[in-house]
């Protein structure tokens, strides 16, 4: 059973299961027990939203602002940019430059970018994000933090990466993996 709004920080070394449980929690991949409870009820696929850092977008000839209008409508939402993660990455000029560039010609960092937002067009109640900061500088990794720390307000929002991120200042928790899962 799972609090309806936190944020959750989960590290370890590679290989350590971090995304695989991201996974499983997200419906990609079986998991030994039945399902996912917050506040007594199972939460269903519709309300989780997985952002994996190994995937890229696949439509690498729309831009950044497309692929966003693309992923609003297919998650049956308006195109917002009043949204609050949305005035805070448009804040960021790698963004703005994203918006207006195709995908399949965007940076790395970029591409990290557009990837996030994508994971934000679907209004959720579950986030996970695996390894947010890959490729990101200091700035936008700040953004991203700010985002992810508004978004726990309200959501619950789990995190991995290899080590805690400097700006990273409300989290809840922390679950360290080693050799698969050892500490909570």
């Amino acid at each position: 059973h799972c609090p309806s709004a936190e944020l959750f920080y989960l590290i370890g070394e590679n290989g350590s299961g971090k995304t695989t449980l991201l996974r499983i929690l997200g419906g990609l991949a079986q998991a030994h027990s039945d399902q996912i409870h917050v506040k007594g009820h199972p939460l269903s696929e519709k309300q989780i939203s997985l952002l994996q850092t190994q995937n890229e977008c696949s439509f690498p000839n729309l831009t950044g602002r497309e692929t966003l209008r693309l992923f609003f409508q297919l998650n049956q939402r308006e195109y917002r940019e009043d949204l609050l993660w949305m005035q805070i990455l448009n804040k960021s000029d790698s963004f703005q430059q994203a918006l207006t560039t195709r995908y399949g010609e965007c940076s790395t960092g970029m591409r990290q970018l557009i990837n996030i937002a994508i994971a934000l067009t679907k209004d959720a109640h579950f986030y996970l994000f695996d390894e947010p900061f890959v490729s990101l500088d200091e700035k936008n990794r700040d953004r991203v933090t700010e985002i992810l720390e508004a978004l726990s307000q309200d959501h619950l929002v789990w995190v991995t990466d290899h080590k805690i991120q400097d700006s990273m200042k409300t989290y809840s928790k922390i679950l360290l993996t080693g050799k698969g899962i050892q500490n909570a």
